[in-house]
């Protein structure tokens, strides 16, 4: 069986097992960012939908679904709900799987919207805030020594570059790498360094050291030191209300192609 037939499996036996609808799912991660190593795991990521009576509880049921599966599958999902309160709130991972180039399923027009959406509700000054975090938290926990995992170093390289886009752009970073890398202003010894960096972790267990040349060094801490000043200046915009996302909500649950029949029993009490 193929990988993308046994994700396929997966998330099929997840909606029969917990009786739920999986409206989208991507890949998220080292995959979906274009540089994985020959032993990544396949991080799937996504959005369900629950039956009508599961949201006529007056208690707020479990929201999220996740299982490690053989063959590297790590399963991660969302209930729509969940999903639409984080998208009011700029969450990065959730743009992300948005963006992802190598998504999986795909049903209705929900996710379509929420990609059209995302200008409005994104927050220049929050995104940078977050990419700027794991950037420099990675730069200062894991590529203190000369010789840090390759992978650390691509754990604080993807980050500062999309911190780069914030600043030029002011929107959401594409999720590829190669689409991040074509939209910035970078110089030819930038690109050149790059390139070789993905060329070396193509073919690259996820823990391969590798010695950290002087050029890097200089080149993270400049990127830290210019976002952190950045913040300082972009603007913070202001989001439509969260109701504004309600008709997306109920349009889901009125769809008889994507809601589970009216007619299943509620929940004994």
């Amino acid at each position: 069986m193929s990988i993308d037939d046994a994700i396929a499996q997966a998330l099929s036996d997840c909606e029969q097992r917990h009786r739920l609808k999986i409206l989208f799912a991507a890949e998220s991660g080292s995959r979906a960012w274009g540089f994985a190593s020959p032993d990544s795991d396949y991080d799937v990521r996504f959005i369900y939908l629950k039956p009508l009576s599961w949201y006529l509880r007056v208690g707020e049921p479990r929201d999220t679904h996740e299982a490690m599966l053989p063959d590297d599958l790590d399963l991660a999902g969302w209930e729509l709900r969940k999903t639409l309160r984080l998208y009011a709130k700029g969450n990065m991972a959730l743009n992300e799987w948005l963006g992802s180039p190598m998504v999986y399923r795909e049903v209705g027009s929900l996710a379509m919207r929420m990609r059209e959406g995302l200008n409005e509700w994104f927050q220049p000054r929050q995104a940078l805030n977050h990419y700027l975090s794991m950037g420099r938290r990675t730069y200062t926990e894991h590529l203190h020594s000369d010789h840090p995992k390759i992978k650390k170093l691509f754990y604080a390289l993807r980050p500062l570059l999309a911190c780069r886009w914030i600043r030029q752009h002011a929107t959401q970073p594409p999720t590829a790498l190669t689409d991040l890398l074509a939209g910035l202003n970078l110089d030819s010894e930038a690109l050149c360094q790059i390139e070789q960096l993905l060329a070396l972790k193509a073919e690259s267990a996820e823990r391969q050291p590798l010695t950290l040349s002087p050029w890097w060094r200089r080149w993270l801490e400049e990127e830290i030191v210019q976002s952190g000043a950045a913040t300082q200046t972009l603007p913070a915009s202001k989001r439509p209300p969260i109701s504004a996302l309600d008709h997306w909500m109920l349009e889901a649950l009125a769809d008889p192609d994507l809601s589970f029949s009216s007619q299943l029993p509620l929940p004994a009490p």
